[in-house]
Order: structure tokens, then sequence, then C-alpha cells
């Protein structure tokens, strides 16, 4: 009986563990890094039709059975980089089914986008900057049970995906079309600014969404537009591996699927979850009543 009672401890203090203290997109790096040297395909799953107004996703987080958004409500889009606009920033709570469950307004003066998002087991931490390049961010850190967002600090740029290293309590933020990427201790906030080398003028896309996995290492999304001619634009997207630590691109994955011409899945928002040796990923590239699509990423079959 003793060592029943004592499995049954260990078994709560491991449940415990897990539910509260798991964090980031738990994928596989050596899986993901197989799929991005070796041929793979994408098999659909499904879809889940949001039942609301989700204006313009900008992050997503899957926690059990949960999703966690970052959209904008643009009012007024600013006319040029010396116009702030006005709108309104959420983060809305979202069940398996597309229903709202929560919504949490975010303001902060002429900081009204919110941008990518990361979690780290218990704080999802949001990045809430003016729709400019070159401008002003508040750092908030929002926790899941009371959905209260505690304003961390004040940053000198826009930052439009945040990553948190929960091993050095430390926060990285890229800002406008990912040109930089910034290291900030999530204690200090002591700005180290320094080129993101994984972005070059020759690089494809431009981050929008960001994910730590474990170690040093995180996911990136983003989409980059082309123009054929003066009128006709295609839109392209893909995933990186990098390490945030030694700010260096690991590896590339492309995402070669499309709602529209101009609309690739791999754009705004996503998460990445790993389940039975597979890769799950969920994209919300759709504005307003978009929908969240659901693949599987798996190696080809064909030679």
């Amino acid at each position: 009986m003793i060592y029943i009672k004592i499995y049954r401890v260990l078994l709560i203090v491991y449940l415990f563990f897990v539910s509260h203290y798991s964090y980031g997109s738990q994928v596989d790096l050596e899986t993901f890094q197989n799929y991005c040297t070796g041929k793979h395909q994408w098999n659909f799953l499904k879809t889940i039709q949001l039942q609301f107004d989700n204006y313009n996703p900008q992050g997503l987080i899957k926690i059990k059975d949960k999703f966690y958004i970052t959209t904008v409500k643009v009012i007024k889009r600013p006319k040029n980089h010396d116009d702030v606009g006005e709108g309104i920033g959420y983060l809305n709570v979202v069940n398996s089914a597309g229903k709202l469950l929560n919504s949490v307004r975010l303001a902060d003066g002429d900081m009204y986008h919110p941008g990518g998002i990361d979690y780290d087991g218990k704080f999802i931490w949001i990045p809430l900057a003016e729709y400019r390049p070159n401008s002003s961010t508040s750092f908030y850190k929002l926790d899941i049970h009371t959905l209260h967002a505690q304003r961390v600090s004040k940053f000198p740029d826009h930052i439009g995906a945040v990553l948190y290293n929960k091993d050095k309590n430390t926060l990285y933020g890229f800002n406008w079309a990912s040109k930089y990427l910034y290291q900030i201790s999530s204690k200090e906030l002591k700005e180290q600014k320094y080129t993101n080398k994984s972005y070059t003028p020759n690089n494809y896309v431009s981050y929008q969404d960001c994910h730590s996995l474990s170690g040093n290492f995180a996911l990136c999304l983003g989409r980059g537009d082309y123009f054929i001619g003066n009128t006709e634009r295609v839109s392209i997207g893909g995933i990186d591996l990098i390490d945030m630590e030694k700010n260096q691109l690991i590896c590339s994955l492309p995402v070669r699927l499309w709602l529209k011409p101009y609309i690739p899945m791999a754009r705004n928002a996503f998460w990445a979850e790993f389940k039975n040796n597979k890769i799950i990923f969920y994209f919300l590239p759709e504005l307003n009543n978009g929908k969240i699509h659901i693949y599987e990423l798996t190696h080809s079959k064909s030679t």
C-alpha cells in the first residue's frame, strides 16, 4: 500500500509540473529539421470556423483545448509613418468549436497593435505597439488563469513578434519587418540591439508570429509579398527554425499552401505541436470571421 501511495503522490506532482510549467510550442527539433531538409507534404485535417469577428489576427497559442489569439481592430488606418491612426487591440480566448469565450481589451495610448505572442507556462507575453515602424511598444504578460494583463515595460521600437526564453529568463523581439532582433532581459529590460542575421536582403519572408521551443530555439512564421509587373501580387510564406541566443537561422520550411495568390496559409498567426511523432500546424491567415486551418506535416511518399 505504501508503494501505491508514493506512486500516486509522484504522479500528482508530475501532472502538476506538466500542466503548470510546460511552455512554448512543444515541437521536436530533430523532426522539424528532417522536414526542412527532406521531402514533405501537408495533409489537411480540418478547419475551425471562428464564430465572431476576429478582426486582424496577429498571434496564436493553443493551450489544451483553448486558443489564445491576439488581434487588432483598425478604426482609422495610419495615412503615413507620421500618423498613429486609431484602433483597439484584443486577446481573444476561443474554444475548439470556434466560439469566443473571453476577450481582453489591450490599449495603451497610441499603442493598440498587438503582435505575435509567446507562452512561458503561466503567462502569455504580448507586444502592444504603435501601428508604424520605428515607434514604441509596451510589453504585457497575461495570466492565462485570471486573464489579467500586466504591463511590464515600454520599449523604443515597434515590436511585431515576441519570444520568451524561459531557461535564460529573457525576452526576444523582432521589430517591424523583422529587420532587427532585440534581446531583452525580462527582469532588467535593458536594450541590446543587433542585426537579425536570419533576415537578409535575400530573405523571402518577414516574421509575424514566433514560438519558443526547448533551449534557445524557436519557430517563426512569416510572409513576403512580390509583384508581377505593377499590379499582380503574389505572397509566399514559410516557417524558420532559429537559434535565439546566436541569432542564427537553422533551417527554413516553405509552406506551399494558399487560400488565394495573395493569401498564403503562412500569414498572420500560427501554432505548432508534436503529436504521435508528427507535427500539427494551426494556421490563422484570414481576417474577420476566418478559420483556423489545421494541417499535419508528414514525409512525402514520392521519390
